[in-house]
């Protein structure tokens, strides 16, 4: 089976199956102090907010679709390593919970110390977000996270109750005590990584106009507000408002 090693190679690879011609694009990795990866389509700098399609976060929003209920909160818990700030992980984690609660942020209270943050989050509909965020493990370590969405009708989570860290789809204990792991997502896709395919997933449905630009455009004006509002309340210790 063929390999592919890039996202530009797995994109250019579906496209070609479904037969759309390949466009004029750039692919733009998150490096440094960017908060997300970037998609340069058509001239235009889209932010790439990839996680709307990890798979576990479909059938989340999906539930909250079905459900006769009403959405309360959302307790998320996310780890992970020192090569991330913690802006680029309240920026993921902040738009993750707005996603599955269905509104925006209005106003956040938030504690840190060191690399952890705490915050609470109210949004505009009166549901809530809990976030305890951490970028404390070693660099490489494979991020741990659970998302659990509270309803008046039934609670939905992304991780199997009984686990203690993230599972992967294959353990193979070769060479050390610690595993290679492996979790292939997509056949077409195989080498890349979940997060990777992820990506190749989001940029096609831009490229197809199966999501609008102008929404990923607008979320990211947002949630740069929204991370800036955060990290204000920590330092003042006080509630901060999201800037409309």
């Amino acid at each position: 089976m063929e390999k592919i090693n890039t996202v530009e190679e797995g994109l250019n690879k579906l496209l070609g199956m479904l037969e759309i011609p390949v466009p004029e694009y750039e692919f733009i990795p998150r490096s440094g102090n960017e908060l997300c990866d970037y998609l340069v389509l058509d001239g235009v700098r889209i932010p790439l907010l990839w996680w709307h399609y990890h798979e576990k976060f479909c059938g989340m929003k999906d539930f909250t679709e079905a459900n006769p209920g009403k959405n309360c909160c959302i307790n998320v818990y996310s780890f992970t390593s020192k090569d991330e700030s913690i802006s680029q992980l309240l920026y993921r984690e902040i738009d993750i919970a707005e996603w599955l609660l269905g509104s925006r942020a209005k106003k956040i209270t938030a504690f840190s110390a060191g690399g952890a943050l705490n915050a609470i989050v109210v949004m505009n509909n009166a549901t809530v977000a809990n976030l305890e965020l951490a970028v404390t493990m070693p660099e490489g370590a494979l991020p741990q996270c659970q998302h659990r969405l509270l309803t008046t009708n039934g609670m939905a989570n992304d991780r199997v109750v009984d686990t203690v860290t993230v599972q992967s789809a294959i353990n193979v204990f070769a060479r050390s005590p610690k595993p290679d792991v492996y979790t292939d997502l997509e056949s077409w896709l195989y080498g890349l990584t979940p997060d990777d395919t992820n990506k190749v997933e989001c940029a096609l449905a831009l490229v197809r106009k199966m999501e609008n630009k102008d929404d990923f455009i607008s979320a990211d004006k947002h949630l740069r507000k929204a991370v800036k509002a955060a990290l204000k309340s920590a330092d003042k210790e006080a509630t901060c408002t999201v800037e409309a």
